[in-house]
């Protein structure tokens, strides 16, 4: 494993926006597990590549994110009448000096005591293997933060895994522009899901969304959602996966606040130069492509009977990294241009405890 120092310094905008991600995320996803008339046992968080828990000016990372996210999670229960179930945590660093500083930072924080946390320093496949067991309980909730210095460690093999895993959030970060920069190197490529097609249509803009469509091809129907992060010249990113589609929806609801314009990345992926602090003269110049696209996809999929129902609405907006409100939004200018009968047709969360609700797909100029 790599022994580049990247808590050496400060951390930079990409970093500490993955950072702020992680812990948004965390804030959605501890009360779901906390909350829940039915709920686990157990809720484990797995940090593998902890770090020291800090960068050079004491800017919290991932471990003491975690650590204040558990805290502040298991108060609101207790502030709400709920006795919550154990939330442990799980922290790995294979350097011997980032994981004596782990350690130290960890137990001398205030709210140490309150989180059950266990400290291992081992290399990632030998941790992986040593807390596979835990993971892959059946009365538990995980969620696996795998922040790996690179790419070659969620290899296809641990992603296999990985989805194997049942009522487990995950998300890891990959430097997606070293598949670009090392495309014809079969150390770099041979352990991802990455085909000569992904290969022949990368460049260093899209690297990071065709890296998380290879590995969504083997996910076996779970879902999964990226966000590229540009670096200099570079482009990295995080991929999240789940089984439920509320998990999706609140990663995506995460992404989306930090990207107003795509929901995909801390750049203009698109190229589309639109700024919602300026808008132009014309809407519809601050309109997305992306946008026109779905709602379009859409259209041809109610006409086509592909999707009948508003939860299939639902899924459909989440898989195309939407969320329900743009799904509203397209409804509703079908309605209006007359591409559809007018109707209510609820799309939300709320769309996954209700009866479905048919749609009608028929426009006016069909009837």
């Amino acid at each position: 494993m790599s022994e580049r120092n990247l808590h050496a310094k400060a951390f930079d905008e990409g970093t500490q926006e993955k950072l702020t991600i992680y812990r948004e995320y965390l804030q959605e996803w501890l009360p779901v597990f906390l909350h829940a008339k039915t709920r686990p046992s157990r809720i484990q968080i797995f940090d593998f590549f902890a770090g020291p828990g800090f960068d050079l000016n004491g800017c919290a990372a991932s471990p003491v994110i975690a650590l204040e996210e558990i805290h502040n999670a298991l108060n609101n229960a207790r502030n709400h009448g709920i006795v919550p179930v154990a939330v442990d945590l799980y922290l790995n660093e294979f350097s011997k000096k980032k994981y004596g500083e782990l350690v130290k930072n960890i137990q001398s924080h205030p709210y140490f005591g309150d989180v059950n946390v266990t400290f291992a320093q081992k290399d990632f496949p030998v941790a992986f293997d040593a807390w596979y067991l835990l993971m892959n309980r059946p009365d538990v909730a995980n969620f696996l933060f795998l922040d790996q210095n690179g790419v070659k460690q969620v290899s296809t093999e641990i992603f296999s895994r990985l989805i194997s895993l049942r009522h487990t959030d995950y998300m890891f970060y990959i430097a997606s522009s070293i598949v670009n920069r090392f495309k014809e190197d079969p150390r770099i490529i041979n352990p991802l899901p990455i085909s000569e097609a992904d290969l022949q249509n990368m460049n260093g803009t899209n690297v990071h969304a065709i890296v998380k469509d290879a590995y969504e091809r083997i996910a076996q129907g779970k879902y999964l959602a990226p966000f590229s992060i540009r670096k200099g010249a570079n482009v990295y990113g995080l991929i999240f996966g789940t089984e439920h589609l509320l998990g999706l929806d609140k990663f995506l609801t995460v992404c989306w606040k930090m990207d107003k314009v795509h929901g995909l990345a801390n750049f203009d992926v698109e190229n589309e130069n639109i700024d919602p602090s300026a808008p132009s003269l014309f809407a519809e110049m601050d309109r997305p492509k992306k946008l026109d696209l779905f709602e379009r996809d859409l259209l041809r999929k109610l006409r086509a009977h592909e999707i009948k129902t508003n939860y299939e609405i639902y899924e459909f907006a989440l898989r195309s990294g939407f969320l329900s409100v743009h799904a509203r939004d397209a409804l509703k200018s079908m309605m209006e241009k007359g591409d559809i009968p007018k109707q209510k047709i609820p799309v939300s969360r709320e769309c996954m405890k209700k009866v479905p609700v048919h749609v009608k797909s028929q426009s006016k100029e069909r009837r």
